[in-house]
Parts: C-alpha cells; structure tokens; sequence
C-alpha cells in the first residue's frame, strides 16, 4: 500500500513544534526558582523566599515574603524597622527599602513583604534591622540573607 505525505500538514506540524520549543525557552529565562532565606541567629522563627525573574526590559522584578518575624522594637538592642538590601556580583550594596510589616487577623505572628525593580541583578538579598530607613550601610548583625 503506497502513502501519500501531505506537505502543508508537515509545514505546520514543524512549526507547531518550533513554536512550543520557543515558548518553553522563554518560560524557562523569564523566571527564576526562588531563594529561601538561611536560619536567622536573632530571629531563629523568621523564614522568607525571595524570587528574581528578568524583565522584557533587561530589568529585574525582586519579590520578596517573610513570616514569623519580629517586632524590631522588641530586638536587642531595639530598632525601628527592617530594611532590605541588594549585594550584586561587583560586591555593590544597596538599600533598596524598607520591608512592610502586618500582622494578620487573629494572629500573633508578622509577616513583611516587599517588591522592587532592579537595574542589575542581586547576588545576594539580605535584610537587618535598622534605626534608620536610609541607613547607607547596613548595621549588624544582619537578621536574614539568602546566602
């Protein structure tokens, strides 16, 4: 029995198939797994992720979450707030703000959240706690860090 192969249902089919392998690829570059904070000394509790994806516009969108931490006026010796940091790979420190705290209902345990665009891409993310939100360099010890 002789087959007959149809040219324009093979066109698509490769197409069909260059379409989805461009579509995974840019899923896979577009976003990034996230990085969970390490063990805080000062605040054993407290535990976060962070997540990093690229921008269209070769920018960064920099989200992160963190539970159970807390109140900084009740830290050793006591602060004002928590503030969160960028190191990037030429060893750049950055404050790129102050972390917002709030205390769900029915709940003793604070959570903070925070959202920023970076121009370059940080290394390392860490937040400690400061008296001052425009500190210009971070105090210590630092409460947590993703490395």
């Amino acid at each position: 029995m002789k087959t007959h192969s149809n040219p324009t249902a093979s066109r698509w089919a490769n197409l069909l198939l260059v379409a989805l392998v461009l579509i995974t690829f840019a899923g896979f570059t577009s976003c990034s797994s996230p990085m969970k904070f390490a063990v805080s000394q000062v605040v054993p509790a407290a535990e976060g992720k962070v997540s990093i994806t690229k921008t269209k516009n070769e920018n960064y969108n920099v989200k992160l979450t963190v539970n159970n931490l807390a109140e900084p006026g009740r830290l050793t010796p006591p602060k004002h707030g928590y503030v969160v940091w960028f190191e990037t790979s030429a060893g750049k420190l950055t404050n790129v703000g102050r972390l917002k705290i709030t205390s769900p209902m029915f709940s003793k345990s604070l959570r903070a959240s925070f959202s920023t665009t970076a121009v370059e891409k940080p290394v390392k993310v860490f937040i400690t706690a400061e008296n001052l939100d425009v500190a210009n360099y971070p105090s210590y010890p630092v409460i947590l860090t993703t490395h």
